[in-house]
């Protein structure tokens, strides 16, 4: 049983082809978001993809320094490592900068990737992102049929502006960069009705939990919530509640249960509660303190 919970747990959270699932302690860390249990390869879904991006964004550059270290592959991978920094800069990055209401800039000096050989960058993580620091092994950056960042990078933008993590937003504002790009594969592009079957599943599930299952079943349901509230609502309003969490300021305070799975993050998550409220969406699941 607790096996299966852990593999549903990791299906629930996978949200690009390049990551899986996180499972930390009881509050995300601070300058660690890491991705684990890598998906299949690559190579399981390239032939139904052509790796050129269908539509460029007309927004204004980047404004900060993208690099890349690839000194650890073969020198002839260096060609496929120019075009995947050069993607996130190019196509990503002004799309999240214009999502998040957040320029990078403002926070570091540059974004920094290492891309690494190998199966993981750390035990089960296919890739991490400690601030303005990324890395990510080959088969889940480079080597992936589109070359580009559209999951670690939103982790550095959070870090930078102090929203709500630990992958609640990551569905809607990954489809929303990945619709503005004509990303519609499985494997990239969420859809509403599989976040909406994951969560029946976790509505039983967080009836019987506790310590970091609950936690991680509690934040699987609110990131399916928020990802099927993006098909509902709309790409602004799920933006607007992102945002709000940026400098949390809720009309009621965080209730015991919720403070005691959230933690320090409890807050933020009592505003996204409120305003998806606001918007006759709201989300009631006692066990997680969601009420």
């Amino acid at each position: 049983m607790k096996h299966q919970r852990k593999s549903l747990l990791c299906i629930l959270l996978v949200l690009v082809i390049a990551v899986a699932c996180n499972l930390p302690g009881n509050t995300p860390k601070p300058l660690m978001e890491d991705s684990n249990t890598p998906q299949p390869a690559p190579t399981d879904i390239s032939q139904k993809i052509d790796p050129t991006p269908t539509s460029t964004p007309t927004m204004a550059p980047a404004d900060i320094q993208f690099h890349i270290d690839c000194t650890a592959l073969d020198a002839s991978e260096q060609s496929k490592c120019d075009l995947f920094v050069a993607q996130t800069r190019d196509l990503i990055y002004p799309i999240y900068r214009e999502l998040t209401g957040t320029s990078l800039s403002k926070c570091f000096d540059g974004v920094y990737y290492t891309i690494l050989p190998g199966e993981t960058v750390a035990p089960e993580a296919g890739g991490q992102a400690a601030g303005n620091h990324i890395t990510y092994v080959a088969r889940y950056s480079v080597d992936l049929p589109y070359t580009y960042d559209a999951h670690e990078l939103l982790h550095t933008f959070n870090y930078c502006n102090g929203a709500l993590d630990g992958h609640v937003f990551h569905g809607a504002l990954m489809n929303a960069a990945y619709s503005r790009l004509n990303v519609s594969q499985e494997g990239y592009f969420s859809s509403r009705a599989n976040a909406a079957d994951l969560n029946s599943s976790l509505f039983e599930m967080v009836k019987t939990s506790s310590g970091n299952d609950l936690y991680n079943e509690c934040r699987g349901i609110l990131a399916n919530h928020i990802t099927m509230a993006y098909f509902d609502l709309g790409e602004d309003a799920t933006v607007s509640m992102y945002k709000s969490t940026i400098s949390p300021n809720p009309v009621t305070p965080p209730n015991d249960i919720l403070s005691s799975i959230w933690g320090a993050d409890a807050v933020k998550v009592q505003m996204v509660l409120e305003k998806l409220g606001e918007n006759k969406y709201s989300l009631d699941v006692p066990s997680c303190g969601y009420k």
